[in-house]
């Protein structure tokens, strides 16, 4: 693998949006490009996963079911035959509810991602016969153009993208033949309607109507343009979308951050994350910066994810321990009840995520004294005053003292 691919593996770790943490991915493939499928397994193995690779050439549906429902996610790429993925009632594509991503465009029908008339509902450019539609498509291209820029498989990237070095070949599927609940983020086609790289979300509609077991998506990696596909012709950008597919099919692009796997970014997640920077074992799942420590930056990184997750137009405010975007008396009474504590972090008011309730986070919270966040409910602004907020303090902390011992 030359130099400039894993320079490009190194910058991707840095991205945001495209955290890699380790999986177990099973590499399906046939014996039609060995030299590109060790390319690409090398690629995989050097974002932290563990591969193993899978020849489908015995056609054993048993095994594959076996093997699939033991890994975090299936690749399924170009060089195999597309009928090797299933028996005679498309077992393996129909049953097994583990996260895909297939690059071999001929078998999108099989695993009913499109419809199933080979060159007009599916297909790769450069492999268009005179004749066939669509006829634009019988040159190389280089490009794609993303449509929906905000989904974590677009990798941040808007516009036209170069994915190829050189002219080569892209798979696509015609979204008006495809499934109802197909996610189309990028075409072949500026108009958007030959998709390009996609996805079915866990229980979105397929093309025979069906919902998929898990994600299922497609990707722009063709095969036999002209001449067979070489790993070192894909461009920068096309790497950083492959490894952006790979994250989202893992299901780490959907949000670092929802730490419990509730579906809410709520105090739950951050007292988490302040535990876990407190016990300083630096964990992968905490790494939402993606930098191998898990610390303050990792905190702020979080207010800022959560808030947007939120709907909110800017991160949350240190001092809102309650996340509703306002700081008031209520972020307030949660630092007062637990005033010279050791807490579990931010929600009980330990804002700097030091594990004890002191004046730095008093003043944290003073310093956004009646401030909200924009979508947040109004608030009348008030002077902060690190003096007054002291004063209720020691008023509440003492009420709260001497009921106990009352």
């Amino acid at each position: 693998m030359n130099r400039a691919v894993i320079a490009v593996v190194i910058s991707l770790g840095v991205l945001p949006g495209l955290h890699c943490h380790a999986a177990d991915i099973l590499f399906m493939h046939g014996g039609g490009n060995p030299e590109y499928d060790d390319q690409l397994v090398g690629f995989i193995e050097l974002l932290g996963h563990t591969v193993t690779r899978y020849d489908t050439s015995a056609a054993d549906f048993l095994e594959q079911l076996e093997m699939a429902v033991t890994h975090d996610l299936v690749y399924v790429t170009e060089s195999l035959g597309s009928t090797t993925t299933h028996d005679t009632l498309e077992t393996f594509i129909k049953e097994v509810p583990v996260p895909q991503i297939w690059a071999e465009a001929y078998a999108w029908d099989e695993a009913a991602m499109t419809a199933d008339m080979q060159f007009t509902d599916f297909g790769n450019t450069q492999r268009v016969a005179d004749g066939e539609e669509p006829p634009e498509f019988r040159d190389g291209q280089d490009s794609i153009f993303i449509q929906n820029e905000g989904h974590p498989m677009a990798a941040g990237l808007t516009g036209s993208v170069q994915v190829y070095e050189e002219l080569y070949s892209l798979n696509w599927g015609l979204v008006e033949t495809m499934g109802s609940g197909v996610d189309v983020i990028a075409s072949v086609d500026e108009a958007g309607e030959y998709a390009t790289l996609f996805t079915y979300d866990k229980g979105a509609a397929l093309e025979d109507g069906e919902p998929a077991p898990e994600k299922r998506i497609g990707i722009w990696l063709a095969q036999e343009g002209n001449g067979i596909i070489d790993f070192d012709n894909i461009h920068g950008n096309g790497l950083g979308l492959l490894v952006a597919a790979i994250n989202y099919g893992l299901g780490l692009t959907e949000g670092l951050g929802d730490f419990n796997g509730d579906g809410v970014w709520d105090t739950t997640d951050i007292d988490l994350l302040g535990k876990e920077i407190i016990a300083g074992t630096n964990s992968s799942d905490f790494d939402i910066t993606g930098d191998s420590a898990v610390n303050q930056d990792d905190l702020n990184q979080w207010l800022s994810d959560a808030a947007t997750e939120n709907g909110f137009g800017v991160p949350y405010l240190g001092g809102d321990a309650n996340l509703d975007g306002t700081v008031d008396a209520q972020d307030l009474n949660s630092l007062a009840l637990n005033w010279q504590q050791n807490v579990d972090p931010w929600s009980q008011g330990d804002f700097n995520t030091d594990g004890f309730v002191d004046a730095s986070d008093l003043n944290a919270l003073a310093l956004n004294w009646q401030s909200s966040i924009p979508s947040a409910a109004a608030a009348v602004p008030e002077p902060n005053s690190l003096a007054i907020l002291c004063l209720c303090v020691i008023t509440i902390v003492l009420g709260r003292r001497r009921s106990d011992s009352g």
